[in-house]
């Protein structure tokens, strides 16, 4: 601890620094002179100088200094009583092994001697405290959990009332056998349809359908050789039943949006998508809508029902069958240990058992055997329940003491009702006595021979038996388990089907919802058009209003503005004469030296300035005074004290010592009153320009003001022209939901409408007619190809099959060459021959030399014979480079053919023509669509028309309608 002047510094033992500051007072400081002088006394220095021990107990880091010294002091505590509490505790220990032995003792004891345990209380008053204390809890325990109970009973009840009974049907789920798929059906509260309202709706729908049998509707393409046959026609309104079956009639479900058609029969009375229009229609579809969602609903409630059902019978099957199994299980083991076989490996067989979903009355209802602890029974229902008990047993005992059919069944049946072959190929026969008493087998005699055999044939008989059993047994649980799997198989692949059914009935009722939700988003937009229109209108009124205010004022201002030029002008026009009349009295009067210095006396005006003075009362207010008599006459307006000294300046440019020399007193007074004259002239025509400034900036700002506001109007016009031209827009081209196949769309989506932004919708004749024509195209590129691959080919032949010919034509010419180096003697010629010939050879001269002449000779024969052949293979070579040349120089031609085309070729006009192409298709696809423009615009013309005649027909009604009114019923 450090100590200053007036801060305490305590550094703690866990690392803590705490400074504290002292603050001392004026009541104070008598208290710590007297604590200072108690301090300086012995026995303080004295305490002080001992020597001080102290201790941190572990574990309490972080504690706080007053629990520190509670702790201390509790230690310390334990150190000085420490003996004593031993002696306590070993006093205790004493008297509690007193006191078991006494309990032990009475426990042994006679029933006369034997005392109650209470005796050996030694504190019975704290025992029967605690007693009534924990009567006292336990019955408020008891009070507080029965208030809960009923309250949570309540609760139950009133929410298994108001949120499960009232439910017509509820729900429940049909999972498969041993696998996680699971269908659950659609729950619906109870029908509460209006079916007179439904009634009435039906009568307006048929009334309207009735109206609209002779009414134009331009939305429908009328093909035009089929307007005048319209147009003739007379009025046929027709009856409820024509109108019912008209509508019944089968319609295109491409433009319905759903898929409702194809599980359930569509609702005739319902509107067209694009018919959809006011908020009454938009009414009736919602309800129409309802209504095929609830049927929908039902559709697949009927399916699921019929699967549950299914799932039942399925159920009981397979616990049949499982029963089956086991059964079998057990009786091949019985018969395996009787074949004295190793028994087979028992496969687990696990019952199929419904889940809480499945039965949807469990969850809200709590059976006996849900709940683990053993129900409260007070004393009365105990002893029913023992009278009850005792009843039973004593029937029991009856019933077993008259046995008179069991034992005449055990005499006449053997106990059984019917034998049964497996039961009796399970009995062991007897073992004969000879094999019993184990008597050797040579001393058996024939009745022993014959038990013996006979026991032996019933065991080989048996066992035949057993096995032929076993193979029976086997082959019914192989079939069992083959029928188990194919069963579960086909349950959960109907649970399956049943999804997938599912699903797309879920994606049915969500495109009914749609539906509902698109023509809701319209209605809802048209009243957002309106109430921003009606906004924009209400803000073009006020403004209109505010403009022509500010109108009629600048017009006001601007006459003002006009008065104060004509004003200005007047008194510019009055200054300037002032000057020339000054010039002209003085001229008259006075020398010309004189008329000069007085008219610079004339234009002299004091030094005072005026530059914070710019108000026009004040000017006026110093004109008035300027050419007063008395300057400092009142007036309703205070001047600053410039103007005071302005005029006391002008008083004293006035004075007579001011005069130049040679002017007499008369001469300078009307000097002066000149100059007081023009200065109040040009007071006055500052206090015009003033003014007039004034007036035009204040025009200025006017004018800058109501072209902002026109401006801004405009700008609120053209937004409100814009958003009629939105409203428009969307009220004619609205949007119409389509329900098509993933493969019919070649788009990439992604979930928004965005997608389809930049997309348009083909019939499917227009894209097959593209397909058509992209196919021929390729044909005939295919077929261009194939060609020029041929024409390529032939020229690699025939390119081929001249190097051929020239490599041959190189060989045979190294063949000659080689023949004609080769030189042969006439011996050898002759030798060959006769070789040749067979003839024997004779080595003598002369035959020898005619050998050799032979040889000779056929050589020169065979020499000849090759030249002739060289000579037609020159021939032939001849031909063939003809050939060649003419082969070339075709090659030749066909390259620069080739070339040529290349070279002609213009990928440019190919790149227009192609361009051109789509032009073409895209001028055909506009003009297709303005085909189905100008039909709508056609048709919307013919209702226009008919409307017109209705209106009349509703104002001056007649008996026959106009002809455009007669046959659409037989158009349609």
């Amino acid at each position: 601890m450090v100590s200053l002047p007036r801060y305490i510094i305590t550094l703690g033992h866990t690392g803590c620094l705490v400074c504290t500051k002292q603050h001392r007072s004026a009541s104070t400081a008598q208290r710590c002179e007297d604590l200072k002088r108690s301090l300086e006394t012995d026995d303080v220095i004295a305490m002080f100088q001992n020597p001080t021990t102290g201790f941190v107990p572990k574990g309490f880091t972080f504690t706080r200094w007053i629990d520190m010294e509670r702790i201390s002091k509790l230690e310390s505590e334990k150190l000085q009583f420490k003996q004593e509490r031993l002696q306590i505790m070993k006093d205790f220990k004493a008297v509690k092994s007193k006191l078991r032995k006494l309990l032990d003792a009475n426990d042994v004891a006679t029933d006369e001697q034997r005392l109650p345990v209470q005796a050996f209380n030694l504190n019975e008053s704290t025992t029967e405290e605690l007693k009534e204390r924990a009567k006292l809890e336990r019955e408020e325990e008891h009070n507080k959990l029965l208030s809960f109970i009923i309250s949570q009973e309540k609760i139950n009840a009133m929410i298994i009332q108001k949120c499960w009974n009232i439910m017509e049907r509820k729900p429940v789920k049909v999972r498969s056998i041993f696998t996680k798929l699971a269908v659950e059906n659609y729950p619906s509260l109870p029908n509460e349809r209006d079916h007179e309202f439904l009634a009435k709706m039906a009568v307006y729908r048929e009334t309207e359908l009735m109206a609209s049998h002779d009414a134009l509707l331009p939305w429908k393409p009328t093909p035009t050789y089929q307007l005048e046959s319209i147009l003739n026609r007379d009025p046929d309104y027709g009856n409820v039943i024509d109108v019912l079956s008209r509508a019944a009639q089968k319609k295109y479900t491409t433009l319905t949006g759903t898929t409702t058609h194809l599980y359930v029969e569509p609702i005739p009375l319902r509107f067209e998508q694009l018919e959809v229009v006011t908020f009454e229609q938009l009414y009736f579809e919602k309800v129409y809508g309802n209504i095929q969602m609830l049927q929908l609903r039902d559709y697949f409630n009927k399916k699921f029902d019929e699967l549950k059902t299914l799932k039942d019978t399925e159920m009981n099957m397979v616990l049949k069958r499982n029963a089956r199994l086991r059964v079998i299980q057990s009786e091949l083991a019985i018969i395996s240990k009787l074949l004295e076989m190793p028994p087979a490996q028992q496969e687990a067989i696990v019952d199929p058992r419904f889940e809480p979903d499945e039965i949807p009355d469990t969850i809200v209802k709590t059976e006996d055997h849900e709940i683990s602890v053993a129900p409260y029974l007070t004393p009365s229902m105990e002893c029913l329940l023992a009278r009850e008990k005792a009843e039973k047993e004593r029937r029991q005992m009856e019933l077993m003491a008259d046995d008179f059919k069991d034992r005449a069944l055990m005499v006449m049946m053997d106990g059984v009702l019917e034998h049964r072959w497996e039961d009796e190929i399970k009995k062991t026969p007897p073992v004969p006595h000879c094999l019993e008493t184990g008597k050797d087998a040579q001393y058996f005699n024939e009745t022993d021979l014959r038990e013996v055999k006979e026991y032996e044939e019933q065991i080989e008989f048996l066992y035949k038996e057993r096995t032929r059993y076993k193979k029976i047994l086997e082959t019914e649980k192989a079939q069992i388990v083959e029928s188990l799997e194919d069963q579960i198989k086909k349950f959960n692949t109907k649970v399956g089907i049943c999804l997938l059914e599912k699903i797309r009935i879920e994606a049915a009722i969500r495109e009914e919802e749609m539906r509902i939700l698109r023509n809701t988003f319209y209605n809802h937009q048209r009243l957002v058009y309106d109430r921003i229109a009606n906004t924009l209108r209400e803000e073009i009124d006020s403004r209109a209003k505010h403009i022509d205010a500010l109108t009629e004022t600048m017009c006001e201002l601007q006459d003002k503005v006009n008065d104060y030029k004509n004003t200005y002008e007047s008194l510019s026009m009055k200054d300037r004469l002032l000057d020339k009349q000054f010039k002209i009295n003085f001229s008259d009067t006075a020398q010309s030296a004189i008329v000069d210095q007085a008219y610079k006396i004339f234009k002299k005006r004091p030094k005072a300035q005026l530059r914070a003075v710019v108000t026009v009362s004040i000017f006026q207010d110093l004109a008035k005074r300027i050419t007063a008599k008395k300057a400092s006459q009142p007036s309703n307006i205070l001047l600053p004290q410039e103007c005071v000294d302005y005029l006391a300046a002008c008083d004293s440019l006035d004075q007579t010592s001011n005069s130049p020399a040679g002017m007499d007193t008369n001469l300078w007074q009307t000097l002066c009153k000149m100059r007081r004259i023009k200065m109040e002239s040009e007071f006055r025509l500052k206090s015009c320009e003033i003014q007039l400034a004034d007036s035009e900036a204040a025009l200025n700002a006017f004018q800058k003001e109501i072209t902002s506001k026109r401006n801004s109007l405009s700008a609120i016009e053209s937004k409100l022209q814009d958003l009629l031209n939105k409203k428009f827009e969307d009220s004619t081209n609205r949007n119409v939901q389509i329900v098509m196949k993933r493969g019919l769309i070649e788009v990439p989506i992604s979930g928004k409408m965005t997608d389809f932004n930049n997309c348009i919708l083909i019939h499917r004749t227009d894209v097959d007619d593209i397909n058509v024509i992209i196919k021929q195209a390729g044909s005939k590129k295919l077929k261009a190809m194939v060609n020029a691959a041929q024409f390529r080919r032939k020229i690699i032949a025939q390119e081929w099959e001249h190097r051929a010919l020239k490599l041959k034509i190189r060989d045979m010419k190294d063949q000659v060459k080689m023949i004609e180096k080769c030189k042969i003697t006439k011996e050898v010629q002759d030798w060959l021959k006769r070789k040749e010939m067979g003839v024997v050879e004779d080595l003598g001269q002369l035959a020898l030399e005619k050998e050799i002449e032979n040889t000779i000779f056929a050589q020169e024969k065979m020499l000849q014979e090759v030249k002739k052949s060289v000579e037609e293979l020159e021939e032939k070579i001849n031909v063939k480079r003809k050939e060649n040349k003419l082969l070339d120089k075709q090659t030749q031609d066909l390259n620069v053919d080739v070339t040529e085309q290349h070279l002609q070729k213009d990928s440019e006009m190919e790149e227009i023509e192609q361009k051109a192409a789509q032009a073409r298709m895209t001028a055909i696809v506009d003009r297709a669509r303005w085909v189905r423009l100008v039909q709508a615009q056609h048709a919307q013309i013919l209702e226009l028309g008919t409307m017109l005649e209705l209106q009349r027909l509703k104002t001056y009604p007649t008996l026959t309608a106009p002809s455009v009114l007669v046959d659409i019923r037989h158009i349609k």
